[in-house]
């Protein structure tokens, strides 16, 4: 053997690098496959959440006899509220002063408007960028109508109004009863997603076609004139009023809500979600459904309403 060869030891430039290529193209290739895994997981979270939210009202209607009212009397207290004793939190309801409003300012109140409920908030909802705001994902459904007492959905709004599961004359398996609504309390929401703020249409509608005229004016809405941005959705659950715990079924998943410009007591209220092109929405039988952001507007408002007579398949 000649004592002047020598051995190869280790790797060349060229083939470090040719290493180097494969492993990014391999984790490029799984980063995304990573990444759906996840999102189905948070995916799954947050519609088992919905069902646990159905069983605390099932529960809550077999103790009382009605479902929880959305606004609880002139205080204002949301349906969330009043289903803690049977999610487990009955330490933050009897810290809750139900003589006294549920507002920021109301020191008797602070530690349960400030205490986040895991089972409230979906897992797929970016952090909130205001730490003192809790965040809430699902809201209840007050209906079609645009106006406060709302009165055809599970949920009203302004009125303390009993609701039972008997009063549902189209079906529970075809009226729902919560769906995901999405938080404005994220970074940069006012410019990204138009579904997570309230619009303040220019107009203010009134008439017998004016829900139609609002409509199209909060449809053609621009993300990006700030100054009609009125407030953001999702941030307390405590509080009984829509852009927070309640929703209507005017407008389909995803598309904008809009306050009728001063007529604080009328509005579109849209559900969301930050999963795609769908939102979960819990049935009143307590089944969850992915509801399409492309749902036909007149099935949307049917399966909102409990006792409008409207026939729905089960495909839709």
């Amino acid at each position: 053997m000649n004592p002047n060869l020598r051995v190869k030891t280790g790797f060349t430039a060229i083939e470090a690098l040719v290493v180097v290529a494969i492993v990014g193209l391999l984790f490029a290739l799984l980063l995304p496959a990573v990444q759906f895994a996840r999102e189905a997981s948070r995916r799954s979270a947050c519609a088992n959440n919905l069902r646990q939210i159905g069983v605390a009202i099932q529960q809550y209607e077999g103790t009382t006899g009605v479902l929880p009212p959305g606004s609880n009397g002139l205080r204002a207290y949301s349906a969330h509220a009043m289903i803690l004793p049977y999610i487990e939190e009955l330490p933050i309801f009897n810290s809750i002063n139900f003589s006294s409003f549920p507002q920021e300012s109301n020191r008797s109140n602070r530690t349960s408007i400030y205490s986040k409920i895991n089972l409230f908030t979906c897992p797929s909802q970016p952090a909130l960028e205001m730490p003192n705001v809790p965040g809430v994902n699902y809201a209840g459904n007050t209906g079609i109508s645009s106006l406060k007492p709302n009165l055809e959905g599970l949920f009203s709004q302004g009125r303390n109004q009993a609701i039972t599961f008997s009063s549902i004359r189209d079906g529970m398996n075809a009226t729902i009863m919560f769906s995901e609504i999405t938080s404005g309390y994220v970074q940069n929401s006012q410019s990204s997603f138009r579904h997570r703020v309230v619009f303040s249409t220019i107009g203010v509608y009134s008439g017998d076609d004016w829900p139609g005229d609002l409509l199209r004016e909060c449809n053609s809405m621009d993300i990006n004139s700030q100054s009609q941005i009125s407030a953001k959705k999702g941030g307390y659950w405590i509080k009984g009023d829509y852009s927070e715990t309640l929703y209507n079924h005017l407008n389909n998943p995803k598309l904008n809500s809009c306050k009728n410009q001063s007529l604080v007591d009328s509005g579109i209220w849209t559900a969301g979600s930050e999963h795609g092109p769908f939102v979960h929405s819990l049935f009143a039988d307590g089944h969850v459904s992915r509801i399409s952001e492309n749902i036909d507007p007149s099935i949307w408002k049917a399966i909102g309403t409990r006792s409008g007579g409207e026939l729905v398949s089960e495909d839709f």
